[in-house]
């Protein structure tokens, strides 16, 4: 079941990115001030193709010293944005626009040292955003068919997915808990030492250990605490369907709010269709993008935390540290998009070919928990061995 469900999706997505093209984005502009405090002014200029064009502005600055103001100007040379700024993270819609053409952008800066970031996109008609409404519910429906399906096939008990879940929630708590007030610092520490190509692999690491340490560690800390988790198969791959699963049910019922916000006009219906431009630009089929990596995720959830488990059912740390990378090594991928701007350029297809080899990596690992389990057939409370063998194959 699960080969043929990773196969077919693996297919899909192959086929996807054959036909994707690059994100069309109007402006893509990042620099800096300094070392000495400077005054100086960057422009740059782009075309507004159509009348009634909308525009996603997206800035990010981090000036240590001084000031800077950002001025957009209409093809006939009105102002039509202005903001000025020392530290600033902005996402925000502009228009429509009723005269195409020739736009133009100013960035002056006043004694300002640090860096800063302009990207401008155009919003996608009504019609994409409608579309976007079917993510959250397929990927809702990715999470209960792993759930469900393996409740079905391995007649595991639902309190298992349930622990798989608080695992779960504890571990991106711990994470946040972390990342929150320390992420920042850290990673701006790190790329103050390191020329940019270092900074980005060392930061990206150190954002996917952060997933490995916390949720594969917490994971590890309950096992050793409740070891009947740890007792057979069954058990162990049902709290990573558990982790997995809540995961994408949460995502997917987000990310329908949100769409549904945008297309309703309530407040911050602007910047949710803004935010949205930069990764639906250029992707083709964007809404089954959800669902696809929602299945990725689950079967690493669940090869990692098998991995985990079966390393405290055989009393070695191997497994863990295996359990261990293949989580680092997704969200440092995930981490890198984020940090080299790349998310928001780029189709997001790309991104789910980088992370599906550890799905397909997954699927035998999965395999290898449940033949080589260490099942003490007096204590397995769980199936009988024969149908864990019947599982394997």
């Amino acid at each position: 079941m699960l080969r043929k469900l990773v196969s077919g999706s693996a297919m899909v997505v192959i086929v996807l990115v054959a036909v994707s093209a690059q994100a069309e984005t109007l402006v893509n502009e990042s620099g800096g001030f300094g070392p000495e405090p400077e005054s100086s002014t960057v422009e740059f200029s782009f075309d507004v193709p159509d009348a009634d064009t909308q525009l996603a502005l997206a800035v990010g600055a981090e000036l240590n010293q001084g000031t800077a103001t950002l001025a957009l100007y209409n093809a006939v040379g009105e102002s039509v944005f202005e903001v000025t700024f020392g530290e600033l993270t902005l996402i925000k819609s502009l228009g429509p626009f009723n005269e195409p053409g020739a736009f133009r952008g100013e960035l002056v800066s006043d004694n300002a040292v640090g860096e800063w970031s302009v990207n401008i996109a155009t919003i996608p008609p009504r019609a994409v955003f409608r579309t976007l409404l079917l993510s959250g519910p397929l990927m809702v429906a990715v999470a209960l068919a792993f759930a469900i399906g393996w409740k079905v096939r391995a007649r595991a008990q639902w309190r298992w997915f349930w622990v798989g879940a608080a695992i779960w929630a504890v571990g991106v708590g711990l994470k946040f808990a972390w990342a929150i007030p320390l992420n920042k610092p850290i990673v701006n520490a790190i790329k103050s030492v390191l020329p940019e190509s270092a900074y980005l692999a060392v930061a990206s690491v150190y954002v996917g250990a952060l997933t490995g340490v916390f949720e594969i560690g917490v994971t590890l800390i309950a096992a050793r605490i409740w070891r009947s988790m740890a007792r057979e198969p069954n058990r162990a791959v049902a709290v990573g369907v558990g982790a997995g699963s809540i995961e994408a049910l949460l995502l997917g019922l987000v990310g329908f709010a949100s769409i549904l916000i945008s297309l309703l006009e309530y407040p911050g219906a602007g910047t949710v269709r803004a935010a949205a431009a930069f990764s639906v630009g250029g992707t083709p089929l964007v809404f089954l993008a959800g669902p696809l990596e929602r299945i990725i995720a689950i079967l690493c959830h669940t090869s990692s935390r098998a991995l985990v488990l079966i390393g405290v059912a055989q009393r070695r740390w191997a497994p863990f540290w295996y359990g261990f990378l293949i989580m680092t090594g997704i969200d440092a991928i995930a981490g890198w998009t984020h940090l080299s701007g790349f998310l928001g350029t780029q189709s997001v297809w790309w991104v789910e070919v980088a992370i599906a080899p550890f799905a397909v990596v997954s699927i035998p690992i999965i395999v290898w928990c449940l033949r080589r389990w260490p099942v003490d057939k007096k204590e397995a409370t769980g199936c009988s061995s024969e149908f864990t063998e019947a599982n394997a194959e």
